[in-house]
């Protein structure tokens, strides 16, 4: 589950609200195990980190720890560290390996390293060997701790790329994406070609790695409609099933399913995205509230009927 508190509210001095958070979806979705969050290191440190992580351990929630850059109290992207004359710049990831306490802690699932590392539009863009010099120095401080790459559609995408491509070497837990609920239409082919591929790449790269998928719970409105949208209980059950079809569970399984996002970004909503949160969030628009109640209903009969 990712974003269980905005990132302006992930200090010590926030455990209530964020113990609150863990509690509210483990009552809505009983099955969730994880959650993700995205820390801006300007106005946290250790101290805080390992607040949330005790947090997590007492709610029996394991956490995936990314850090992002953060504009009026919004993640706007994850932080991407680079490498300059020959040394990575690892700034806050580089301070939480540091933190032996943080990077062993019971409560750690894994720690997100990069998001989209071949994004077109997001700089640096990584090649094979940065991403496999970065795994490598990371685990240089912490050899136990688990890093996890997000690479959504990048693996099927960059499968014949000879400079930037899926490798061993690059992350312990990978993970790939399902968010084809845009432009008036559920866009299918581009899940079963990221799903196919890119679990067929990882069989034969990493045969032993754990694989997560995310699956979109978030739009601009209720769909379909354009952009990305809000799914209906029909629409999330078929990418559900989508997802754990056996063409894809037999050319590499799933390990989990992280659903994207359950919260919006600031502490007071955002009433012009539909999010999985907001049947419990204050002051929703009645039909955000309405369709996040479904949405709710429809992971969990799913997860009941498996």
């Amino acid at each position: 589950m990712f974003l269980p508190v905005p990132v302006t509210q992930q200090t010590a001095a926030d455990t209530g609200t964020f113990r609150q958070a863990l509690r509210t979806i483990r009552a809505a979705i009983p099955g969730v195990t994880t959650a993700g969050l995205f820390l801006d290191a300007r106005t946290s440190g250790v101290d805080d980190w390992l607040a949330l992580l005790n947090t997590a351990r007492d709610e029996n929630v394991q956490l995936v720890i990314g850090f992002a850059d953060v504009v009026g109290g919004f993640a706007e992207q994850g932080f991407r560290p680079e490498r300059i004359n020959g040394l990575w710049q690892l700034g806050p990831l580089g301070e939480f390996f540091a933190c032996h306490a943080c990077a062993t802690h019971p409560a750690l699932y894994a720690v997100l390293s990069l998001d989209e590392p071949w994004h077109p539009t997001k700089r640096p863009v990584y090649t094979t060997a940065d991403l496999q010099d970065l795994y490598t120095t990371l685990k240089s401080r912490s050899p136990t701790t688990p890093i996890m790459v997000a690479f959504s559609r990048q693996i099927w995408k960059h499968r014949d790329d000879p400079r930037a491509h899926y490798e061993s070497g690059m992350a312990d837990i990978v993970q790939i994406s399902a968010l084809e609920f845009q432009d008036g239409a559920y866009q299918f082919d581009l899940l079963d070609q990221n799903h196919y591929w890119s679990r067929r790449v990882v069989r034969e790269k990493t045969p032993t790695v754990p694989l997560w998928t995310t699956v979109q719970v978030m739009g601009n409105r209720l769909g379909p409609a354009a952009g990305y949208w809000f799914p209906r209980a029909d629409d999330l059950t078929r990418m559900l099933n989508d997802v754990t079809a056996s063409k894809y569970e037999d050319e590499f399984p799933l390990t989990g399913i992280a659903f994207q996002k359950w919260d919006s970004e600031n502490p007071v909503g955002r009433t012009s995205q539909f999010t999985l949160g907001d049947s419990y969030l204050p002051a929703q628009p009645g039909a955000q509230v309405s369709a996040s109640g479904v949405a709710i209903e429809a992971i969990n009969a799913w997860l009941n009927a498996r």
